[in-house]
């Protein structure tokens, strides 16, 4: 027996696929191969990567693409990333993770119904939305049979007793019901995901991004796609050709500091300001902060003093020469340089006057789940030592509030 809601099922999923496949365009199926940014043209799966250098780029030897934004990199491939790294070279990195596959630019498990083929012969296998999909066909099978998801053709089994559990086929993805005698199982009529659940999606990749707005992100909420912003409230959003990224500047025009003699980049989404005596005239260098100024000139008792704290001027020759932040520290702006800013620039630690470290106070250092051996549960406290978290135990007989972190206490802890 031909179930009609399975039938009108398939024929709709597959409506919907035709109709998605012709506005997306063709998927080509293939898994990503990454490129090399430059030179070459690079074939990847859903689009060709074209070489050569962008508009205001230049190549140095190896193919190494220079770039002074991220304009200066598009590859013309939509399963890369192409960015502007922080060294000034284009960065290219796959746009789908591991197990993913690129469909001209966007990601999920299959680009057409070849990647979904299952082995069984009684279902449905569909590419819809990115995402495979398996819709049992009891047609396909004999008169008394019905389509299992994954074991195919089964004999319907009978229901004497008229109840739903005599006819669970430990399938979550169907309703499970007894009609004439005989177990009946309409299958979901939205997504069956792999947790089991009966879904408008599964993942993000069935989620597309129906606006075309690369600045927003299509996600899957609960079984639900929402709309939410890519970037944050604090970062600008950069949209590409195929694909949008964050930072605190998309091209060198943002990064306009009005000092005429120093070079404005934006690289790996942040501003830099180069100083370039060259755009001043003879007798004068390049102040980041001051423009073009007379050449200083030095000697006991006249130091180079810049007004910017992140330049130091040392006396060469009695002219003054200023540089700016070396050794790879950063420049704070109206600290000078350190090591660090903030505590985003120490990946798992804290930014201390400028260094990174695990803790700045004994609050920075968290509880240990269990206190080493030999040592006995008891009452911890936590310093913080020379930047690094030390940890002691007490067993709190005679003090009775264990007051953690900072001991015991044998009045109520002073918190």
């Amino acid at each position: 027996m031909v179930h009609p809601a399975r039938t009108s099922l398939a024929v709709a999923l597959f409506s919907v696929a035709l109709i998605a496949s012709s506005l997306v365009g063709a998927c080509s199926g293939g898994e990503f191969s990454e490129g090399p940014g430059a030179g070459a043209g690079t074939s990847g799966s859903g689009g060709m990567s074209a070489g050569g250098t962008g508009a205001g780029g230049g190549s140095t030897p190896g193919g190494t693409r220079r770039c002074a934004g991220p304009a200066d990199c598009d590859d013309l491939n939509p399963c890369t990333i192409d960015e502007c790294g922080a060294e000034g070279t284009c960065v290219y990195t796959p746009k789908c993770g591991p197990g993913e596959r690129c469909c001209d630019g966007a990601c999920g498990q299959c680009c057409e119904q070849a990647d979904c083929m299952d082995g069984v012969s009684c279902t449905t296998d569909q590419c819809f939305n990115l995402f495979c999909a398996y819709v049992p066909d009891d047609g396909a099978c004999g008169v008394d049979q019905y389509c299992h998801g994954t074991d195919g053709c089964k004999d319907k089994e009978p229901c004497p007793n008229g109840t739903v559990e005599e006819c669970d086929d430990d399938d979550p993805c169907t309703e499970d019901s007894c009609s004439g005698g005989f177990c009946e199982h309409e299958y979901c009529e939205l997504n069956c995901c792999p947790d089991g659940t009966c879904a408008e999606c599964c993942g993000d990749g069935q989620c597309p991004n129906e606006d075309g707005d690369l600045c927003t992100v299509e996600v899957c909420e609960d079984g639900q796609c929402q709309t939410s912003e890519l970037c944050t409230s604090t970062e600008r959003c950069c949209a590409g050709a195929d694909h949008a990224s964050c930072g605190a500047c998309c091209e060198p025009d943002d990064c306009d500091d009005g000092v005429p003699c120093t070079e404005d980049n934006c690289l790996g989404g942040e501003c830099s300001h180069t100083a370039n005596d060259e755009n001043c005239a003879n007798n004068e260098i390049c102040d980041p902060t001051l423009g073009c100024v007379p050449v200083a000139t030095c000697g006991p008792g006249s130091p180079c003093v810049s007004a910017d704290k992140c330049t130091t001027g040392a006396c060469v020759d009695g002219v003054c020469q200023f540089t700016g932040c070396t050794q790879g520290l950063n420049c704070c702006p109206g600290v000078g340089c350190r090591q660090c800013c903030d505590n985003s620039q120490c990946p798992g630690g804290f930014c201390c006057n400028g260094v990174c470290q695990e803790c700045c106070t004994r609050e920075d250092c968290p509880a240990q789940a269990q206190p080493p051996a030999p040592i006995p549960p008891g009452c911890e406290s936590r310093q913080c030592v020379g930047g690094t978290c030390v940890y002691s135990y007490e067993i709190c007989d005679f003090a009775p509030n264990c007051c953690a972190p900072y001991g015991c206490y044998v009045e109520d802890c002073p918190f």
